[in-house]
């Protein structure tokens, strides 16, 4: 993680509380610990080819979908706060292996307690969202200013069928 800017000179270390093939679960330690008025801004940066499925062949059997607007989705990644944010921005790309276009991926915002418990439509529509596809490559990018604790704020997809070579 790269040094924070802030009010003062901080520190953040990352304790990896779960790693596994479908999450990354981390605590942020601040050093020293921020005071009334302090303000502190840092980026986290994750990826890996096994977190999500690339090929619909590849989802767990017993994987629940993901119901946003009356359709279902297989996949969903995003971004879960759990301290007061002034103001997130949260970019997700999908390489042009995975075919994705624009209409293919669905952002959402979601209660959050292990699994999305619900959709919340109205915090979706305070966000402002932009999709990008160039050169097959896909970049959805979110931004939202003080977001909801325990809340995903993520998009969500469903894979294509892996391409007969």
């Amino acid at each position: 993680m790269d040094t924070p800017n802030g009010t003062k000179n901080m520190t953040i270390i990352v304790e990896k509380e779960q790693h596994t093939s479908e999450r990354i679960e981390a605590g942020l330690e601040i050093d020293p610990s921020p005071e009334a008025g302090d303000y502190i801004e840092y980026s986290t940066v994750t990826k890996s080819r096994y977190f999500k499925p690339v090929w619909e062949e590849d989802i767990a059997e017993d994987s629940l979908p993901l119901r946003i607007q009356n359709r279902n989705y297989k996949c969903y990644d995003g971004q879960i706060y759990i301290q007061r944010t002034k103001k997130a921005y949260i970019e997700f790309r999908f390489p042009r292996e995975y075919g994705l276009k624009p209409q293919h991926v669905e952002p959402f915002v979601g209660s959050y307690t292990g699994n999305v418990d619900y959709i919340v439509e109205s915090e979706i529509q305070r966000a402002r969202v932009e999709k990008k596809h160039f050169a097959g490559m896909l970049t959805i990018r979110m931004e939202i200013d003080s977001p909801l604790l325990r809340h995903i704020y993520g998009v969500a997809w469903n894979p294509k069928p892996r391409p007969r070579t």
